[in-house]
């Protein structure tokens, strides 16, 4: 999904990357503002959380957490 989503940029260096699984087990009852385990990239914690109730697009938004 990566190289369809993320296009390479020749121009840009990659400084780190990661790969983080949160396994949801009752997407429709969810709260709200729900919010991932932390993991870390580069150094820095993030959550990762969905921002859609709508079965069919889903947006997630990978956000710096607080230390």
């Amino acid at each position: 999904m990566k190289p369809r989503v993320l296009p390479q940029l020749p121009d840009l260096e990659t400084e780190s990357e990661t790969v983080h699984t949160w396994e949801l087990e009752d997407w429709r009852n969810l709260p709200r503002k729900a919010r991932g385990p932390v993991f870390e990239c580069g150094g820095h914690p993030w959550y990762v959380g969905p921002r859609s109730r709508d079965t069919s697009t889903v947006v997630v938004l990978c956000t710096l957490a607080e230390r």
